[in-house]
């Protein structure tokens, strides 16, 4: 922190009726300081030296003798340093008056301040009330004016008296004595015992610094310090300080300007024997829940420090765009309050959030910096001013500004909140802690306060095309309203028949999903988060992409944000979602980890998450258009768990052509003949942008019969289900082309326990990429014919199906009667009926062909 003041004018420098007296230097001499040259004391009432910290001091006197070299040189410029902590009050007295003083007036005894003297006698120096941008102003007998100035450093906050440009012959010794209570030295003075001087609250010697320089071109400064007996005492003074906070908006999950008021409490009208100890550092802990609101920032550019300019004395030039409040000032060393800005501070380090604190006052521009940072751990702000200068502030109070723009936001739930200061002085007394408690009303009505937040969060879903088959990109939003719980984790199911071709995409690799840095070809999508409070959040967008299995799904999806808001970047979150595809029905299912509550200790107030599959060729419509609706499941982080359904609509499905070319195979081990074992080979092919497959029947002729009396195992319901049938159970192979993997799906059929007394079913399971498919099939005897239907078939895009159905040395079909005529294969012929994803269907008696010759004799 520093205190800068802009150069007084209007002081003349020189006592003219002394400086009449003296000698005119020559040139080309130097001053010196002799061994004695310069002396301060500190004395108390009976001229003892003063050694209590935090004391009022009867007088402070100072003596300085500067010697030359014989030319009789005289001092140019000289600079008296004060201590820091050594604090003036420049109310103590009423101030000379300035225009009755000019026009020849003498001031009043009670605005005297001390005296100085230069050997010829002494004069009295009065307070004179300052001029337009002086902090303070100093004078003596009408026609004298004090030749010093009043200054304030900007390293420390001391006090240094300065008397420049002196003209020739200047006084090289003088003394002069300042009263610690001016009123103890004015008998009758009409003036409260208000204290002038007040020494430090630190323990240990003050060192007392003067400069000086003479008259001649391109002299040097010359330096000499003296110290006083070392004060005592300060870890025992009076510390008392509170906190004070207002919210300016109180209403819970909204934007909130807030005031945080840090008060010393003032010393007794008539002064009291110790001052106050001097505030060091204080760190706030604000109420907790109140947060950045991240709609604030969003808007807000970074004030730089060279725009700041703490180390020099002029006005900062931060821009407006940077601005967030306003501070007020009291202090002794101030005659008035100042007022003044503060402003978003330039990023440094760790430290985001620096605010730049700025208020010109008469005479000076106090700068200081503070900071305003979440807990990493725990997300609560707290307010941190360390190192402030050694003065004896009264009152430091900080607003930062409200409205739907405000930095800051109320906490999510209603009731009261604390919020908590520690203040720690100057001199090593003990901290001291305060708490200021806020009430938060509700921005829902009716709701008990404290309590359960209600959690009743929207859906909406979108796709870009209605189209049966047409690819897509598809959106999905859910979205909570304001003063209600977070969201905590989502699961979004994806109906069967919005095909999503996810073995297609190249997977991002597994180290790269924490940070959410994956390639572009693994890109299946965007996210965007709206966080904050208020009419106003903040956007934070991203990309989604496609990485491999993540808690026993075979897939996942990476949600990479990137968490830049206005001045603040705090790089990249990311979170995962299990990605099933569910074996039966082809239904997509995306279930997100638990979303990130807080990025670098900031809290995320999710107010809408968009989730946005537009990766080209991804996700397909349809071919079917029945009722279609995208679910989806939200927990809030209260633990309540609310159920979402959107229909989606499809369009066009009765336009989609529909031509699948079936083909059945009769293939065996060798000759084929009455009882002996065969298979059968279904193949259909399937044309691109045709209508899914939805059910093949298949009626064989009545020379082929069902035959499993030889199958050692059958397959249970809930294990086919689970797509965990025995090997024993397997009677056949499949394979299927999809352009939504890569590679074929390859599998395998099985007999499986009948739902009732019937024929046992048929169950074709099918594995790609870690992605399992079952088909039911059916079996049935229709007046002596061998009927198997795959049924309910995923919307699918197939390109291609077949199904072997027996397996070498386990044949499921038998010959009832010889295939064969006069050694050569008998014309045998199926029904088929295929039925489209859109209701088309198509029958047709098709040719059984046969790859296993005949025998010119066999077995009628």
């Amino acid at each position: 922190m520093a205190i800068h003041l802009r150069r007084t004018s209007g002081l003349s420098l020189a006592f003219v009726a002394l400086l009449l007296s003296l000698p005119v230097s020559p040139a080309a001499a130097e001053l010196r300081v002799g061994p004695e040259g310069f002396s301060v004391q500190i004395l108390d009432a009976e001229g003892n030296p003063e050694v209590r910290a935090g004391s009022h001091p009867d007088r402070v006197k100072i003596d300085f003798k500067f010697e030359d070299d014989g030319s009789g040189t005289s001092p140019g410029d000289v600079e008296l340093e004060m201590p820091p902590g050594l604090g003036g009050d420049p109310n103590a007295v009423p101030a000379c008056p300035r225009q009755a003083h000019e026009e020849g007036e003498e001031c009043p005894p009670e605005s005297q301040i001390g005296f100085v003297g230069f050997g010829l006698g002494t004069l009295p120096v009065y307070l004179l009330e300052p001029a337009s941008g002086q902090l303070a102003a100093f004078t003596s007998k009408a026609g004298l004016p004090i030749p010093f100035q009043l200054k304030l450093r900007t390293d420390d906050f001391g006090i240094t008296f300065a008397a420049e440009g002196l003209s020739a012959g200047a006084p090289s010794e003088a003394h002069m004595v300042l009263w610690g209570i001016p009123a103890d030295h004015e008998e009758g003075s009409p003036a409260g015992r208000r204290p002038f001087l007040t020494l430090p609250s630190t323990c240990g010697p003050l060192t007392f610094k003067m400069r000086a320089r003479s008259l001649e071109e391109n002299a040097q400064w010359l330096s000499a310090s003296a110290e006083t007996a070392p004060l005592s005492g300060c870890e025992n003074l009076p510390f008392a300080p509170r906190l004070q906070l207002q919210l300016s908006n109180p209403i819970a999950d909204s934007p909130t300007g807030v005031r945080m008021a840090l008060t010393m409490p003032e010393e007794e009208e008539e002064g009291s024997e110790l001052a106050n100890a001097q505030l060091k550092d204080v760190s706030v802990e604000m109420p907790p829940g109140l947060t950045i609101s991240p709609g604030g920032a969003a808007g807000l550019t970074a004030c730089t420090d060279v725009q700041f300019g703490q180390s020099t004395d002029a006005e900062a030039t931060c821009p407006a765009s940077s601005r967030l409040g306003t501070v007020e000032l009291q202090s002794p060393s101030l005659r008035e309050p100042v007022t003044g800005k503060i402003y978003l501070g330039q990023q440094r380090g760790s430290d985001r959030s620096r605010l730049f604190v700025t208020a010109p006052g008469p005479g000076a521009v106090i700068k200081f910096v503070a900071s305003l940072d979440p807990e990493l751990s725990t997300g609560r702000m707290v307010a941190t001013l360390h190192d402030l200068p050694q003065v004896g502030f009264g009152r430091i109070a900080m607003t930062l500004g409200g409205g739907p723009g405000g930095l800051l936001a109320a906490p999510l739930g209603c009731g009261s909140q604390s919020g908590v200061a520690k203040f720690v002085p100057y001199g090593g007394g003990p901290a001291v802690t305060s708490k200021s408690t806020v009430t938060i009303a509700s921005v829902l009505p009716g709701l008990q306060c404290p309590g359960p937040l209600p959690f009743a969060p929207e859906l909406l879903v979108s796709t870009s095309s209605h189209r049966a088959a047409n690819a897509i990109s598809l959106s999905t939003v859910i979205r909570r309203h304001s003063g209600e719980g977070l969201p905590a984790r989502f699961s979004v199911t994806i109906p069967g028949g919005f095909s999503a071709a996810l073995g297609a995409v190249e997977l991002c690799p597994e180290p790269d999903t924490v940070t959410g840095s994956c390639p572009a070809l693994s890109r299946v999508g965007t996210v965007r988060a709206l966080i904050g409070s208020g009419p106003s959040p903040a956007s934070l967008s991203g990309s989604v992409f496609l990485a491999g299995p993540y808690h026993h799904a075979p897939f996942s999806l990476v949600m990479a944000l990137k968490a830049a808001i206005g001045p603040f970047d705090l790089g990249s979150t990311a979170f995962r979602a299990t990605t099933q595809l569910d074996s039966r029905s082809g239904n997509v299912t995306l279930a997100s980890d638990r979303l990130p509550s807080m990025v670098e200790g900031l809290p995320i107030r999710f107010q809408a998450i968009e989730l946005t599959l537009d990766r080209p060729g991804l996700v397909h419509n349809p071919t079917s258009c029945r009722p279609h609706s995208l679910d989806v499941e939200i927990e809030s982080q209260e633990g309540g768990v609310t159920t979402l359904s959107r229909p989606l609509r499809v369009s066009g499905c009765k336009h989609l052509g529909f031509k699948p070319r079936v083909r059945t195979v009769i293939e065996g081990e060798g000759p084929l003949h009455r009882d002996g074992g065969i298979g059968l080979r279904i193949s259909a092919l399937l044309r691109r942008h045709d209508a899914s497959l939805r059910s093949l029947a298949l009626s064989m002729p009545a020379a082929l019969e069902l035959h499993v009396g030889e199958l050692k195992e059958i397959c249970s319901q809930v294990d086919a289900r689970r797509a965990s049938c025995p090997p024993g159970a397997k009677v056949g192979t499949t394979q299927a082309r999809t352009p939504l993997f890569a590679e074929p799906l390859r599998g395998s059929a099985y007999v499986v326990q009948p739902r009732d007394d019937g024929p046992p079913d048929i169950w074709v399971m099918f594995r790609a990429g870690g992605v399992q498919l079952s088909m039911r099939g059916t079996t049935a005897n229709d007046h002596g014919r061998f009927v198997t239907t795959l049924t309910d078939l995923p919307d699918m895009p197939l390109s291609s199906f077949s199904m072997r159905l027996g397996t070498p040395g386990k044949s499921l079909l038998t010959l009832s009667t010889s295939p064969c005529e006069g050694g050569r294969p008998r014309r045998l012929r199926a029904g088929v009926q295929v039925v489209g994803q859109n209701g088309a269907k198509r029958s047709s008696l098709l040719p059984i062909l046969m790859k296993a010759g005949c025998i010119s004799s066999g077995r009628q």
